[in-house]
C-alpha cells in the first residue's frame, strides 16, 4: 500500500510539471485533445508532434516516472531502518550525556511562594563546568481564565550569566523603591522570559509587585504578586551569589524607610492576593457596559512591515455590536469577549509610553484568531476609542490596527 502511494504521488507530479510544460509550449495535452475530439465545430488542426507527445513522449514519460517512484521507495525502504536506528542512538547518546552531568546546589531559599536556588554544573565528559541562578514560581495564576491550563501552576526562568543576574537585582532594587516610596507611577521591566510591573493593591491597601512569566510554547502566561518584604528578601539572597564561584558573598541589605515588620505583619495570604483580580478577570461588567453598543469603522490601518497591506483608510458602515452578555457580533461572526487587566507584556508590545490602558479586550475567534486590543476614555471615563489589533488573510498574513468611533 505504501508503495502504491509513493508511486502514484512521484506519477502525480511528474504528470502536473508535463502538462504544464506542453501548455508552455504550445502542444495539446490529453485534456485540449479530448475537448477538440468532442467539439465537432472547432477546426483547429491537430499538428504531427501534438499526436507523438501524446501517444508517444508523454505514456513513455510516465512509464519513467512509474520507474523514479519504484526507486524511490526502495530507497525509503532501504534505509529507514537505518534512520531510525540513528534516532534512537541519539537519544541514547542524550540520554547518557545527562547522566555524566551533576548538579550541585549551592545555595538555595523559599521567599512566599517562589523558590530560589543557585546550582553548578559539572560535565564529567567534558570536563566542563556552568553555573545558574533558577527561580520557580508556585501556585501562580493565569493571566486570563481558560478551561485548560498548560504546564500547571509552576513556572520556572534561569539566568546562566552574572550580567543577566546583575540587571534582575537592578530592576528589583527600582521595583523595590517604587513600593517603599508608593509611588503612583508604576515601574516596568521586562527580561528573560518575566515580566515585573508595580500596582497599588485596593483590596489589601498597600503597593506591590506583579511578576508574569510570559507565554513560552503551549504554557500560558502565569503571574504572581509580591509585596515590599518578598522583594527586600530577594534582593538580600541574589546579593550573595558569587556567581561562577561555590562560595557566597556577605549580605546586601537594600536601605528602605519603610519598617520591615509592619510589612511582614500586613502581608496578605497568597489566595486573598488573588481576589480582586479574580473579580476583574473575565467579562467585567463594570468595564462592559463603558463599550456597551454599536461601534462604527474609523479607519483599518494595515502594519507593511509586519506582513500587512499597505497603509490606508476605509469607511466601513457595518458596526460592531459589544452586548451586555460579553458577546460581540460583526458581519454574522459572533463571539465572547474577555475583559483582563493591562499587563507589563502589552504595554510593551503596542510600544506605549504615555497614557497606559487599565484593561485589555480579547475578541474571541475574531479572524484568523482572537482580536486583541483596548478602550480609551475621556476625562469623566466615557470611552472614546475601541483599538482591535487582529490578523488577516491578504495580501499575507501580517496584523491590522483597528480603531473605531461609537456612534449614537
Amino acid at each position: 500500500m505504501i508503495k502504491i502511494y509513493i508511486i502514484g504521488l512521484v506519477i502525480l507530479g511528474i504528470a502536473i510539471i508535463l502538462n504544464g510544460l506542453a501548455a508552455k509550449i504550445g502542444i495539446l495535452s490529453w485534456y485540449d485533445y479530448l475537448k477538440l475530439i468532442m467539439n465537432k465545430n472547432d477546426s483547429t488542426p491537430i499538428r504531427w508532434f501534438d499526436y507523438a507527445w501524446l501517444y508517444m513522449i508523454y505514456p513513455f514519460l510516465l512509464g519513467v516516472a512509474y520507474k523514479l517512484g519504484d526507486y524511490i521507495y526502495k530507497l525509503i525502504n532501504k534505509f529507514l531502518p537505518c534512520l531510525i536506528l540513528l534516532a534512537l542512538l541519539q537519544n541514547t547518546t542524550e540520554l547518557q550525556a545527562q547522566k555524566k552531568r551533576e548538579f550541585i546546589t549551592i545555595a538555595n531559599t523559599a521567599i512566599s511562594n517562589l523558590t530560589f536556588s543557585y546550582e553548578q554544573i559539572i560535565k564529567k565528559a567534558k570536563n566542563d563546568t556552568s553555573y545558574l541562578v533558577s527561580i520557580v514560581m508556585t501556585d501562580v495564576h493565569p493571566v486570563t481564565s481558560k478551561l485548560l491550563s498548560f504546564g500547571g501552576k509552576t513556572r520556572e526562568f534561569s539566568f546562566f550569566t552574572e550580567k543577566s543576574l546583575n540587571t534582575y537585582q537592578e530592576q528589583l532594587k527600582k521595583a523595590l523603591i517604587a513600593i517603599d516610596t508608593k509611588s503612583k507611577k508604576p515601574f516596568l521591566a521586562s527580561g528573560n522570559n518575566a515580566s515585573l510591573e508595580t500596582e497599588f493593591d485596593k483590596e489589601n491597601n498597600r503597593y506591590r509587585l506583579k511578576m508574569t512569566w510570559n507565554t513560552m510554547g503551549t504554557m500560558e502566561s502565569r503571574y504572581t504578586y509580591l509585596y515590599l518584604e518578598d522583594v527586600y528578601k530577594m534582593i538580600e539572597w541574589i546579593s550573595t551569589i558569587n556567581f561562577g564561584k561555590t562560595d557566597l558573598l556577605p549580605v546586601t541589605s537594600p536601605a528602605i524607610s519603610t519598617k520591615l515588620t509592619d510589612e511582614i505583619a500586613l502581608a496578605p495570604p497568597i489566595e486573598k492576593q488573588y481576589k480582586s483580580e479574580s473579580q476583574q478577570s473575565g467579562s467585567n461588567s463594570t468595564e462592559l457596559a463603558k463599550i456597551t453598543g454599536k461601534w462604527y469603522n474609523l479607519v483599518i490601518r494595515n502594519e507593511f512591515k509586519n506582513g500587512g497591506i499597505e497603509s490606508g483608510s476605509t469607511g466601513d458602515y457595518e458596526p460592531i455590536r459589544i452586548n451586555l452578555d460579553g458577546t460581540w457580533s460583526y458581519y454574522g461572526k459572533r463571539g465572547k469577549i474577555s475583559i483582563v487587566p493591562f499587563s507589563t507584556l502589552d504595554v510593551l508590545e503596542w510600544k506605549m509610553t504615555k497614557e497606559i490602558p487599565k484593561w485589555k479586550l480579547v475578541f474571541h475567534d475574531f479572524s484568523n484568531g482572537d482580536g486583541v486590543g483596548y478602550f480609551t476614555t475621556d476625562a469623566i471615563g466615557n470611552a472614546v476609542y475601541v483599538i482591535v489589533k487582529f490578523k488577516i488573510y491578504s495580501p499575507r498574513e501580517g496584523y491590522s490596527i483597528w480603531t473605531q468611533y461609537r456612534k449614537s
